[in-house]
């Protein structure tokens, strides 16, 4: 059963209680009946919402005020960790039914701490990330990684705190000498610094820009790929015996590729929608249409909208909860349309509602399975395996590996070499460049430069002797510049607004800090 973050958008305590005091000093407790706390996410398995857990999640938010990004990496954190837990009783599982004489282990959960340390869940999840980063197989970056591993810490200190107690602990606590930065001598400086064992011992991210979600597809690649999703059918492989070396022998299988994971791929190939993001897209967002680019759909002339909003106070889950505006090419806004006035969507939203009637959002998702709910991130993974399974078979020569994450870098690297070239016509290089550095930082939801230069640093390999942009002369016919840099007028806006805010609370500090001293 798969494990998955569900967010309720007012998320509300019923019942709580309140400490304060009287004039006197006597401390008196109260309850309060009813609390908005917000935006929350909760992790749910399909049929329960695991208590534990968003115990923790909602005192995150409720005691210690964190912010939305910081609770959505906890929540992340702690997800990867239960996905973990499943793919390692899988494995046991597996292990036992091909050799019945393999010693029976009993199933890991997350609360049981047996004496061996890889047994523990904790310890067995650290290596286990460990070990996928030196074989250079982890999806994340270092950065992320960690984050995900002080998540699981931090939800077991809490445990810890309120008394819970295990037959072994969860890790070792350990101390160890930093230097503060209070400017004093080295021996008085030294402060004494609280810490566990489950510090991950990573390699350098200096391989970090090689991981295969970083390479885009190249002409060929993307073209056997729409040939794959035009034929409607994957590949699917299936075990059904051993050779006399005791290796496996597989047969393969067609699969239908149902349209819902079609559109998806074409919104992650050309609008750079993550997983999440497409899983929980909203109907409101197939509606954001002024009455021009109205006249266009009718028309039915083809290329790129501007300022779909993608934020999740409507539902829509963007990485670190940041809202953001994308691109969407009008041929595809007019699919998504038309599968939105279909009978099987209506059916599937029938069921959606039925099996949540108090969805918080105004707008229902785009994406509903057949049972009625969200699709989760392994049924995608899953869907696009049958995909890449069918390219490999049906183009041997392409040598084609990509992940899913691949089509969010595939529409930036083409969609970015349009661009430079198209403002770079007007602006001048340097300008140019940097115009389209910027816009396409933006639709891709990334705080700086630096991470959407990752995503770009393959582009002259990739358009060697086949420029992808060739594509999007085709598509756009040089119409849409004016909604390009109205666009980038707004991004610029937004910018200077976020970092007057930001100098706003630092004279505010500033201020608090003058007080203290001088008055």
């Amino acid at each position: 059963m798969s494990i998955e973050i569900y967010w309720i958008k007012d998320f509300k305590l019923s019942r709580y209680p309140i400490i304060d005091s009287d004039e006197s000093g006597t401390e008196k407790v109260r309850f309060r009946q009813t609390e908005n706390i917000g935006l929350l996410p909760l992790l749910y398995d399909g049929t329960t919402y695991l208590t534990e857990f968003n115990s923790y999640l909602i005192q995150l938010k409720r005691e210690q005020g964190k912010s939305d990004s910081t609770i959505s990496n906890a929540a992340q954190g702690l997800l990867k960790f239960l996905e973990f837990i499943q793919f390692w009783n899988r494995k046991q599982e597996a292990l036992q039914k091909k050799n019945p004489y393999t010693p029976k282990e009993p199933p890991m959960v997350w609360n049981a701490f047996p004496q061996p340390l890889t047994s523990r869940p904790t310890y067995a999840f650290k290596y286990f990330l460990e070990g996928k980063a030196k074989n250079g197989s982890l999806e994340t970056t270092n950065k992320t990684t960690r984050l995900y591993m002080n998540a699981v810490v931090n939800f077991y200190k809490w445990r810890l705190a309120l008394g819970e107690e295990f037959d072994y602990l969860p890790f070792k606590y350990t101390k160890h000498k930093q230097k503060s930065k209070s400017g004093k001598s080295i021996k008085e400086s030294m402060i004494s610094i609280d810490g566990t064992d489950m510090r991950l011992n990573l390699p350098k991210d200096i391989d970090a820009d090689k991981r295969r979600e970083l390479y885009p597809m190249n002409q060929a690649e993307w073209d056997a790929t729409a040939d794959v999703l035009k034929g409607g059918y994957g590949l699917s492989y299936k075990i059904v015996d051993e050779d006399d070396n005791g290796e496996e022998i597989k047969k393969s299988q067609r699969t239908a590729i149902s349209i819902e994971h079609k559109l998806a791929i074409k919104l992650s190939r050309w609008a750079g929608l993550r997983r999440n993001e497409f899983i929980t897209f909203r109907l409101s967002c197939t509606k954001q249409l002024t009455a021009s680019q109205k006249q266009i759909l009718e028309k039915g002339e083809d290329r790129y909208i501007t300022g779909i909003r993608l934020a999740p106070k409507d539902g829509v889950f963007t990485k670190g909860m940041k809202p953001r505006n994308i691109e969407i090419p009008l041929s595809l806004m007019k699919e998504l349309r038309e599968y939105l006035e279909s009978d099987r969507y209506i059916t599937r939203l029938d069921k959606f509602k039925e099996n949540f009637p108090d969805d918080p959002y105004d707008s229902p998702p785009v994406f509903i399975t057949q049972s009625g709910k969200l699709y989760d991130r392994n049924t995608v993974n899953a869907d696009w395996g049958r995909v890449r399974n069918a390219v490999r078979e049906a183009y041997p020569n392409l040598e084609f590996d990509h992940k899913y994450h691949n089509l969010r870098s595939t529409y930036a690297t083409g969609r970015y070499l349009y661009l430079r070239r198209l403002f770079s016509r007007h602006h001048g290089n340097d300008k140019g460049n940097d115009m389209a550095l910027t816009y396409i930082g933006n639709c891709l939801g990334h705080e700086n430069h630096t991470v959407t230069i990752n995503y770009l640093k393959y582009a002259s390999q990739v358009t060697h002797g086949n420029d992808i942009y060739e594509e999007y002369l085709s598509m756009t016919h040089g119409k849409e510049e004016q909604e390009m840099l109205t666009e980038l007028d707004k991004i610029r806006a937004e910018l200077k607004k976020e970092l007057q805010e930001k100098e706003d609370d630092v004279q505010d500090v500033v201020g608090t800090i003058m007080n203290k001293e001088y008055h």
